[in-house]
């Protein structure tokens, strides 16, 4: 369960990274908002990655 929980979460971060990359590279000003929302949800993944590999170091 941990491994496809963490899976998921590596992919779901890996995905946000890219598409947060390309809004960056675009850099348009319609765009501002949803930067600052995926670096959130990158920020609350961090979150959930970090926690899941100490619970699983445990």
């Amino acid at each position: 369960m941990l491994n496809e929980t963490f899976r998921s979460l590596c992919e779901d971060y890996g995905l946000a990274t890219e598409t947060l990359r390309l809004l960056e590279t675009r850099n348009r000003p319609q765009d501002v908002e949803k930067m600052r929302e995926y670096r959130q949800l990158l920020h609350e993944l961090e979150r959930e990655l970090r926690a899941a590999f100490e619970s699983w170091a445990h």
